[in-house]
């Protein structure tokens, strides 16, 4: 009876030594050891009402066909909060990641982090973005989504400033396949300088708008969420889709109106140039008023009409900062 054909029985024929016609090398890879990936996908699995998340640990390092990470151990994130089924990092979960990358793995480091979307699909919002962005914008650190729902996972690593989806990547042996084919769309902006988002012409600046943010974003939003509504009610959408649509509205409104470092920038910089002329106008009030004798008269009463100026303006850049700025915990 003859063999039953098998691509392993080359290794016993007489082949000519030839050059492989297409190129081995590639510019970047990922493996995942299997205890890693089990380990990720189990915790996934734990609760799948909201996002959870944690941290992939590893090494980097390059052979004969380019740069390549490999995942060898994972740090659950269980002080993660979320919100809007989104989830947050905090700083009890930073501080976990620091012990125990401190006790573990000091031979190791922080190759990426890993987050569910339970029955949303493969993809970055805009809030994911966000993170990576800020958390995890070494070059080599990916993002590994994992819907336990719809047993589908993907990775996603930079390319020129944004998380693109990996066509595949190793766990162990086994070579896995991007499952981001069903994720919704999602704008994502691409990373500028400092890790801030990149201007892209008048579109992005009459986002940024405060008077056109407020005209604009509350007609849009009554639109979207009736827009969903009636989707519900004639079933054509799924719960997954209608869910991920209003997360991505409400993170789209959120970045523009509340994630403004600039603006509180700004801000702290006008208060302290305030604060300067408050301190060099005193001692000249001061002055003034000895000048004039005891009582200062009309030239004590404009003296202290300045200082109250100043006061108003600051206590006005500082409930504009409170308001459209970064409070100490966004922050």
């Amino acid at each position: 009876m003859a063999d039953v054909p098998d691509v392993r029985q080359l290794d016993d024929e007489d082949l000519p030594q030839v050059g492989f016609p297409a190129s081995r090398r590639s510019d970047f890879r990922v493996y995942f050891a299997p205890d890693a990936h089990r380990a990720a996908h189990a915790h996934s699995g734990e609760n799948r009402s909201v996002e959870i998340c944690g941290v992939l640990v590893g090494r980097m390092g390059r052979d004969a066909d380019g740069p390549f990470i490999s995942v060898e151990d994972t740090i659950r994130c269980d002080e993660a909060t979320s919100r809007f089924a989104e989830v947050t990092f905090t700083h009890e979960s930073w501080a976990r990641v620091n012990a125990e990358m401190d006790s573990k793995h000091a031979d190791k480091r922080i190759v990426g982090w890993y987050h569910t979307h339970p029955d949303f699909g493969i993809f970055l919002s805009e809030r994911d973005t966000f993170i990576h962005q800020h958390f995890f914008s070494g070059a080599g650190q990916i993002a590994l989504v994992l819907d336990p729902v719809r047993k589908l996972e993907g990775a996603f690593a930079w390319r020129n400033g944004r998380p693109e989806p990996l066509p595949h990547y190793w766990v162990g042996d086994r070579l896995q396949l991007d499952g981001s084919a069903e994720r919704p769309h999602v704008a994502v902006p691409a990373m500028g300088a400092a890790g801030a988002p990149a201007a892209t012409g008048a579109t992005d600046r009459g986002a940024a708008d405060p008077p056109l943010m407020r005209m604009v974003v509350p007609v849009l939003l009554a639109f979207l969420i009736g827009y969903l509504l009636a989707g519900q009610l004639v079933g054509w959408r799924s719960a997954g889709e209608r869910e991920a649509m209003f997360r991505d509205m409400v993170t789209s409104y959120a970045f523009w109106k509340v994630l403004r470092p600039e603006l509180t920038e700004q801000l702290q910089s006008l208060d302290a140039g305030l604060a300067a002329l408050d301190r060099a106008l005193r001692p000249l009030a001061r002055e003034h008023v000895a000048a004039a004798g005891k009582k200062g008269g009309p030239l004590a009463d404009r003296g202290t009409d300045v200082l109250q100026v100043l006061a108003r303006a600051r206590r006005r850049a500082a409930a504009v900062r409170q308001q459209s700025g970064l409070s100490p915990a966004e922050t």
